[in-house]
């Protein structure tokens, strides 16, 4: 009977121990995978950033000049809209800009979309 209980409790105290570990590695686990979620979030994040621009456009005898309205790099020049957007489909495929609140121009063919809010005023 002695020895009965002696295996009972090295048997028990396995259970609990394998229960504990499986506790430990699953927790890690979880850690792991929320901060390679974190991770992804933030270069998503960063390359949205890098492919989505404000403009800001300048009007200067008759031409049209646009600037990222962040950074205040240089983005295209143009005296239409025709113009700019051949340097836009030349230079900055599958980027997106967003000229006003209500309207914006995307890659690959850079035709302009009107944003209407549905918002009332």
């Amino acid at each position: 009977m002695d020895i009965l209980n002696q295996v009972a409790g090295f048997v028990g105290g396995f259970l609990i121990a394998y229960f504990v570990g499986m506790v430990v590695v699953n927790l890690y686990r979880f850690y792991r995978h929320v901060q390679d979620y974190k991770q992804n979030e933030e270069e998503m994040f960063e390359q949205l950033d890098a492919k989505i621009h404000r403009v800001r456009q300048e009007k200067e005898d008759g031409m049209f000049y646009w600037y990222d309205y962040d950074d205040s790099n240089f983005i295209a020049q143009g005296r239409t809209i025709e113009e700019i957007q051949a340097v836009l489909k030349a230079r900055w495929q599958r980027h997106i800009f967003v000229i006003s609140d209500t309207e914006m121009i995307m890659g690959p063919e850079f035709n302009e979309i009107h944003i209407y809010s549905t918002e009332k005023a």
